[in-house]
């Protein structure tokens, strides 16, 4: 289960006006062995799925691509190669199983962050 990973640091977000790209990437699958040679390119604006068998890394990809799985070699471009905080794209993501965790409400949406009063004013 992937919230019971150890938490790696992550990068911020922000919107991009670039492509995101992977190149002869290779990573770690959650879970099992690692992928090698993993290449592909997100256009931006276009909307990306990624489908496949059960144990077929999707989730894995996405979990690189939100900076959540460590890379092992290869490269992982965003905002023409400017790897940065600052160009750390904004990503949405739904997924399919929902679950809840054993808590409050507020748990449920924060998600072990800590609550910001004034992010959730409105």
């Amino acid at each position: 289960d992937i919230m019971r990973l150890e938490e790696i640091e992550g990068i911020g977000a922000n919107s991009v006006e670039q492509d995101e790209q992977f190149s002869s990437l290779k990573f770690e699958k959650l879970f099992t062995k690692e992928l090698h040679d993993v290449s592909m390119q997100i256009d931006v604006g276009k909307l990306c799925v990624i489908v496949g068998n059960e144990e077929s890394a999707k989730s894995s990809i996405i979990n690189v691509i939100l900076g959540e799985v460590p890379i092992i070699s290869g490269k992982f471009c965003f905002n023409n190669g400017n790897n940065t905080a600052v160009g750390r794209p904004t990503i949405s993501l739904v997924s399919l199983k929902p679950w809840l965790i054993n808590g409050t409400i507020r748990d449920n949406i924060l998600l072990f962050e800590r609550y910001d009063p004034e992010r959730y004013k409105e």
